[in-house]
């Protein structure tokens, strides 16, 4: 089974359970990440998901500013770093070292 069938099933599983698998939408993320770097609108339309889940599931995988932009808040396993787009509005995610080591070897280090 290749990374398009595996992609295929997460997907069908997220959409059998609308509103509480996240934590899937996320992975499916990761995955779509670890082919290439993705924008958020790429991601959008590979997953069919709306900006505003994705960006829910993305907060657990990835560092982001608190709603009142006044911390920035790091979640317990950083997988995805988020850049901002020069020149425009949006976002490119990309793997994290320690989640490019996850998917190589299967084992978590401590170094992003």
């Amino acid at each position: 089974m290749g990374s398009t069938e595996i992609l295929r099933l997460i997907q069908a599983m997220r959409q059998a359970t609308p509103g509480r698998a996240v934590n899937v939408l996320a992975l499916e993320c990761i995955l779509h990440c670890a082919e290439q770097e993705r924008s958020m609108g790429d991601l959008m339309v590979l997953t069919g998901a709306s900006n505003g889940r994705l960006s829910e599931a993305l907060r657990g995988v990835a560092v982001h500013w608190s709603s009142k932009g006044a911390e920035l808040i790091e979640p317990p396993l950083n997988l995805l770093k988020r850049r901002k787009i020069k020149g425009a509005r949006g976002y490119r995610f990309s793997l994290t070292r320690n989640a490019q080591q996850l998917l190589d070897s299967g084992k978590r280090t401590g170094a992003q």
